[in-house]
């Protein structure tokens, strides 16, 4: 209020008397000038046609005040096109990360030999991740140490999508290493992993012991459900005589299964003033995922083969009565 105030008197009144202003010290005036001699306003204001123009402009001084504090209310219109954010700005927060960009996280050439045969297979895939979550604080900030900088993707190579096949931003994700622990916990998702110990992936079906609670487990249909779910889900649950959480200690040479359930639904964001739904640069899918723990290195980087056995459509979760 005090800014559009200073304004408004800047404008009227052309930086005389307005409060807050620093005042300014009147120029010398000069010993021989002869003495200013004043006239004081009749009692009616103004008269003839020099009054006219000085309370004209008068007005002209308090239509633009006004003006300028209307536009201090006013929403900024986008300086761009839609298309031009879409491309520049918003397009590669959901991009998949190149073989460049992943130089640093790309598995050692031993473990991509050693499981050629294995990575054939349809459904299968081998990919890093970096255990330095520092790097991952925002997806618009870039954290300036030199291991952040050579992991400036989505992410900065801390979590992956099974769903997308790719390295992911954390709140898109369906795993995610944060120092020596992973962890399924994003948005409109919900996730529960369970270790099944040192069992290799071409072993694991749906009827493999500890899978049963996994396939079971029914996704919600509504947001009342959505909420009942996480609290059941938010402490860890015993079935079949393992034990089921969101988040488990990493151990090399083990093996894990992973529900991913990430829901559909309306996740509102604005960029340069263009507004979009985040989901619909997501696949948003039901999954259920075999990944094992083939390597960690000293730096607590881990390498991750896995397949999936299960994908379905998700449930439609809708967050508020706009999503309508």
């Amino acid at each position: 209020m005090d800014k559009w105030m200073l304004t408004f008197c800047l404008l009227v009144t052309g930086f005389l008397d307005c409060p807050g202003q620093t005042n300014q010290t009147a120029p010398p005036t000069s010993s021989t000038s002869p003495p200013a001699t004043s006239t004081q306003p009749s009692s009616s204001g103004n008269t003839g046609r020099a009054g006219q123009i000085t309370d004209r402009r008068q007005l002209e001084r308090i239509d633009r005040a006004f003006e300028a504090l209307r536009n201090l209310e006013i929403p900024q219109k986008m300086e761009r096109s839609p298309a031009s954010i879409m491309s520049e700005e918003i397009h590669p927060l959901y991009r998949k990360p190149g073989k460049k960009e992943l130089k640093n996280l790309l598995p050692s050439r031993s473990l991509l030999a050693q499981y050629e045969k294995f990575l054939q297979e349809p459904e299968t895939g081998i990919f890093k991740l970096s255990a330095e979550s520092s790097c991952a604080l925002s997806t618009q900030v870039v954290v300036a140490t030199e291991k952040c900088l050579s992991v400036n993707i989505p992410g900065a190579g801390t979590a992956y999508s099974f769903r997308a096949k790719s390295h992911r931003m954390l709140h898109l994700s369906d795993l995610i290493l944060d120092k020596n622990v992973i962890k399924t916990d994003s948005l409109l998702q919900q996730g529960l992993m369970v270790n099944l110990g040192n069992i290799e992936l071409d072993q694991v079906s749906a009827q493999t012991a500890g899978m049963k609670y996994l396939f079971d487990l029914k996704p919600a249909a509504n947001k009342e459900e959505l909420l009942s779910l996480n609290e059941k889900l938010s402490q860890s649950v015993k079935a079949d005589g393992f034990t089921y959480s969101f988040g488990l200690y990493v151990e090399d040479k083990t093996t894990f299964a992973l529900r991913s359930i990430a829901y559909r639904g309306k996740i509102r964001r604005s960029i340069s003033g263009f507004k979009y739904n985040e989901m619909d640069f997501d696949k948003r899918k039901d999954i259920i995922v075999v990944f094992r723990i083939i390597e960690k290195d000293p730096n607590g980087d881990i390498t991750v083969l896995w397949k999936e056995i299960f994908r379905q459509d998700s449930p439609v979760i809708k967050i508020d009565d706009q999503d309508k």
